[in-house]
């Protein structure tokens, strides 16, 4: 690794090099930066590090900090090669170059590692290249989700004139506003990516360019943001000029006055598209793994019903290592696991698929739910150095007489209505430790259920989604106990919506629900024909997504006709696709079973559907309405009109028939 030379000192004021001539009020300004900035020579010495190096790294603050592999104490082992394979290239071609790289303070532990974005442009003054201007953006917040409150702050840029000097130099989207949000400065790098004039782009122009399925949620969140005076953060797509859309971390800061008054915003976009491209097709894996992991249906008895939910994390990096089961054995009992592998990914999602065919094979070979985790946990350690928690139980369906073990894993829940919902028993230590092997994993609980209980097996995504872990289990108990009086049927799902209101998963979420009920009540007429009301916002699209696996969870509980739940399903799903993309506001969906036949009403505020004499498609091949051409195909009756208040109403007969008796 010769032929770059990373040397010099913290300031060198001794050097002057083109661009770098005026470097004292830059490198004084440079240090109240909260993002690292660096120059170098056009020979690769490092004339310049500011103070935010220096408290990243833990360097000693001498000479000793600059010498040509002095960094090396402080990056990570497996990144330092390449790290300085890219940056003798660069000195050799005097170009730019990006590169990624985790680094920890000096002397720090392993856990202490974070990933960086390193980024430099070559410098130039009257055709001559004079070295590197260079900035290292914190990334770690799209690799995974520790520390996930981390902010990119620009309120130490305070004069606006070393603000917009800095700007143009570094190789990133700087942008600043007045108070109102109004855009009235962008660095070149805005222009030169989207080809906007400072004409178009002055104001709000910026919106001209924002991907339209972004352009809700910011239009959501940055007038809240201006209201509060609170930070703001958000990943969404930007178009270019060549018209393709990429993805952009931005950043913004508040600048206030000792009133605590927003005077100025300060913001930066930063080029995140290949990290995000990564992540998804991760997350699109991790999905498809998850689907094939989980159990396609799950035991149904007279005496005992399941009732399951699992939702991804909402973070794109996030998912992966959540799983439940439940399968009969064949004396008539039911094996029930739940586990949450360390971790988020492709990897964690193998891992999970291994842990719940190890725990199916080991079950049916013992009647003992601790000596299956101790087969689980020698999988385990056999094969990775990852962490598990996991459940597993047995269930005599007849006795109601349950007997379980756990790993580390979330502590069961218990209900019955008119008592208050409970804890069962703790376990011991999760898998992969290398505890469980040596015997602190011995111990068996039994729990006999009584008729109309629940119990509750879950992951800690459900409790752990506003970072209060005590708060989401107080919360998870509440809501447990309210349901156990609702008039419907208790459902993973809506209690999975109950207990996280409008947050979105932060980790993956697994609900698996067992009710335990006597013979008397297998077979129970209907109650009282019942009318359902939802109502979510079109630009929330987590609520509309939400919203419909409530809809078609109340639609399966009370029908009977399992060949019209598929037609129902895409009737659902392009119903609210429809409100989604073309009706912004408030949308009011009913159920009425009144009769045997279900009826869905939608209402929102326009102008929705076909409004040009609200007629459906004529034509089967017409591209024009294509979701009301399948809806109409698939119901029996489709009425349209305008509402009252609203922008228009669609009525649909859904084709699914009431059940004479709950199963």
């Amino acid at each position: 690794m010769e032929g770059l030379k990373i040397v010099g000192s913290a300031s060198r004021a001794d050097r002057s090099d083109g661009v770098f001539e005026q470097t004292d009020a830059f490198r004084r300004f440079a240090d109240t930066l909260p993002i690292m900035v660096w120059q170098q020579g056009p020979d690769g010495a490092v004339i310049f590090t500011n103070d935010a190096w220096f408290q990243a790294t833990q360097l000693p603050r001498d000479a000793s900090s600059f010498e040509p592999t002095a960094w090396k104490r402080v990056v990570h082992p497996d990144d330092f090669t390449r790290a300085f394979d890219i940056l003798n290239e660069a000195v050799r071609m005097q170009s730019a170059y990006a590169l990624e790289y985790r680094i920890r303070p000096l002397g720090g532990t392993d856990d202490a590692y974070r990933w960086y974005y390193a980024k430099a442009a070559p410098q130039f003054a009257k055709g001559i290249f004079v070295g590197w201007l260079g900035s290292v953006v914190d990334i770690q917040e799209t690799r995974s989700r520790e520390d996930a409150e981390r902010r990119l702050r620009e309120e130490a840029l305070r004069r606006e004139n070393e603000f917009k000097a800095l700007g143009e130099a570094v190789p990133q989207i700087l942008w600043s506003a007045d108070a109102s949000g109004s855009i009235d400065w962008y660095n070149h790098g805005w222009y030169d990516y989207t080809g906007q004039s400072p004409e178009e782009a002055a104001g709000w122009g910026w919106q001209a360019v924002h991907h339209p399925e972004d352009f809700p949620l910011v239009m959501s969140r940055w007038p809240k943001a201006i209201a509060t005076g609170e930070k703001f953060d958000m990943e969404f797509r930007l178009k270019g000029r060549d018209g393709k859309f990429r993805w952009f971390l931005t950043r913004i800061n508040p600048y206030k006055d000792e009133q605590g008054r927003v005077v100025r915003w300060f913001g930066t976009n930063t080029d995140i598209h290949e990290q995000r491209q990564d992540a998804e097709r991760s997350k699109r894996i991790s999905q498809s793994l998850q689907e094939v992991f989980l159990p396609e249906r799950l035991p149904q008895h007279e005496l005992l019903t399941f009732d399951a939910t699992y939702e991804p994390a909402a973070s794109d990096a996030l998912v992966g290592g959540d799983w439940y089961d439940a399968f009969t054995l064949e004396d008539g009992r039911v094996v029930v696991s739940i586990g949450d592998v360390a971790g988020h990914g492709l990897d964690a999602a193998v891992i999970a698929g291994r842990l719940r065919q190890t725990i199916f094979a080991e079950s049916l070979d013992t009647t003992d739910p601790a000596a299956v985790l101790r087969k689980a946990d020698r999988v385990l350690r056999a094969q990775t150095d990852t962490i598990a928690t996991a459940l597993v139980a047995y269930i005599a369906i007849e006795s109601g007489t349950i007997v379980y073990a756990s790993a580390g894993h979330p502590t069961p829940i218990v209900a019955r209505p008119g008592q208050s919902a409970a804890f069962l028993r703790d376990g011991s230590a999760p898998l992969g430790t290398g505890f469980v092997e040596d015997g602190l994993l011995t111990e068996t609980h039994v729990y006999h259920m009584s008729p109309n209980t629940l119990v509750l097996f879950y992951t800690d995504g459900i409790t752990e989604f506003d970072r209060d872990i005590i708060a989401g289990q107080k919360r998870l108990l509440r809501v447990v106990d309210a349901m156990m009086n609702d008039d419907i049927p208790v459902s993973s799902r809506t209690l999975f919506q109950r207990v996280l209101g409008e947050h979105a998963p932060q980790d993956d979420v697994a609900i698996l629900a067992a009710r335990w009920k006597p013979a008397a009540a297998a077979a129970q007429p209907i109650e009282a024909p019942r009318i359902k009301q939802w109502r979510f916002h079109s630009s929330h699209v987590y609520s509309a997504r939400s919203s419909r696996h409530e809809l078609m969870a109340f639609i399966k509980a009370h029908s009977e006709d399992h060949e019209g739940l598929f037609a129902t399903e895409i009737i659902i799903g392009e119903l609210l696709a429809n409100t989604v993309e073309h009706a912004p506001g408030l949308v009011e969906i009913t159920i009425d079973w009144t009769d045997e036949a279900a009826i869905c009403s939608i209402r929102d505020a326009g102008p929705g559907f076909e409004m040009s004499g609200m007629r459906l498609p004529s034509s089967d091949l017409s591209e024009d309405g294509r979701g009301l051409y399948l809806i109409r195909k698939l119901s029996p009756q489709v009425t349209i009109r305008a509402a009252p208040g609203f922008g228009s109403e669609l009525e649909v007969v859904l084709p699914v028939r009431r059940a004479r008796t709950r199963h």
